[in-house]
């Protein structure tokens, strides 16, 4: 039997009570209740966030001294400019240099002694709404929403983008997506592949609206020509460390990936790939939020079930006998087979760490140690 983790990091089965955990960025106003039933498109919560601030060397770009500089400004100090609007600009028919505007906001202050200006953004309301369906089972530090509902969640290895939500539409049940394969269809949904998906596919798909793509793998180099980041921006993504960078501001993909095996080459396991493609038309939840350190966040996908989940969780068993895993981490990325015991206490692994295991019999007929934070339960056999 495979332990059940409420934290959520390992494998979780289909079809049983799960919780799902929403945050704002910073502490706000949660406008639902312990108890509350919600529904997919309500509002859970509110946050005013800070005022962003920014400066700008007018006098060195304008190439004048500081006091000269005050005197350029276009506008006086107290307006509102939008960004990129000139801020200021010295006189001349071929060599006008002019200065502008970084963020959206408020000329708050110009310093005469330096020529600096400072900028404070114009303020924002950040909204939190529900994609899923569900019970409110907690509430933590005014910022925290846990849901709890009936469905079946399965992680990814790395993601990019927010929470979307659409029906699943099967785009290819063995080869890369390419963009010849998506038409109209796919505004709205939520394509899968059972392999990986092109630059030009993705680029594709978000212009014809669709939601977000669920695969087995992507290589390095479509995603950076998807992400428009140049090679040394995005560092290869390894199995258990990887550095990603934070896109520009604005330059935040409107479709969300999520990649199950691994950036590189790999296909999903048969079986798992059946069990999203049997869900085709369905609505489905993902997520492509990713963090492997300060608190491990994988990428999600949710189908929830109709029917209201309790309150309080009843005990979950995980499976009895030989169930089913997926395992996704090197040396055995990609591959399946049935778990035939689990280890509650800490075990030493191959690798000389420790950790809580579960044996596994592989298809070639290998019984082998897999941390159990490394493998997804299927179904049970």
């Amino acid at each position: 039997m495979i332990p059940y983790y409420p934290t959520g990091q390992t494998p979780l089965t289909n079809h049983k009570t799960i919780r799902v955990s929403r945050s704002l960025p910073q502490p706000g106003w949660i406008l639902v209740e312990v108890g509350t039933h919600v529904q997919a498109g309500d509002t859970l919560a509110r946050a005013t966030m800070p005022q962003a601030t920014a400066t700008v060397d007018v006098a060195t770009k304008l190439k004048v001294p500081p006091q000269k500089a005050f005197d350029l400004l276009s506008r006086p100090v107290g307006t509102k400019m939008q960004r990129g609007e000139i801020l200021a600009s010295t006189k001349g028919l071929f060599r006008r240099q002019t200065c502008q505007a970084p963020i959206d906001g408020t000329l708050a202050s110009f310093d005469r002694k330096t020529g600096f200006a400072r900028f404070l953004g114009d303020q924002q309301e950040y909204t939190m709404v529900s994609q899923l369906p569900g019970v409110v089972a907690s509430i933590e530090n005014s910022k925290t929403v846990t849901l709890e509902l009936t469905g079946t969640r399965l992680f990814g290895i790395f993601g990019v983008g927010g929470e979307q939500s659409g029906p699943l539409k099967v785009a290819s049940r063995d080869v890369d997506i390419t963009p010849d394969m998506l038409d109209s269809d796919c505004a709205g949904a939520i394509l899968l592949g059972r392999s990986g998906i092109t630059a030009d596919a993705m680029l594709r798909a978000a212009v014809l609206g669709a939601r977000g793509v669920i695969v087995g793998c992507v290589s390095s180099r479509d995603l950076q020509t998807f992400l428009g980041l140049t090679p040394a921006q995005l560092q290869t993504v390894h199995i258990r460390e990887w550095r990603f960078p934070a896109l520009p501001q604005g330059k935040m993909p409107t479709l969300t990936i999520v990649v199950t095996e691994v950036v590189g080459t790999a296909s999903m396991p048969p079986s798992k790939f059946e069990l999203l493609a049997g869900l085709e038309g369905e609505d489905l939840v993902i997520s492509g939020v990713t963090r492997l350190r300060q608190g491990l966040i994988r990428p999600e996908i949710i189908h929830p079930e109709t029917g209201e989940a309790p309150l309080e969780t009843p005990a979950v068993n995980l499976g009895q006998g030989r169930p089913l895993v997926w395992l996704n981490t090197a040396p055995f990325l990609g591959l399946e087979g049935n778990a035939i015991s689990a280890y509650y206490k800490p075990q030493l692994l191959p690798a000389g760490n420790t950790a809580e295991a579960a044996a596994v019999e592989l298809a070639d007929g290998r019984t082998v140690l897999v941390p159990l934070a490394d493998m997804e339960l299927g179904e049970s056999s």
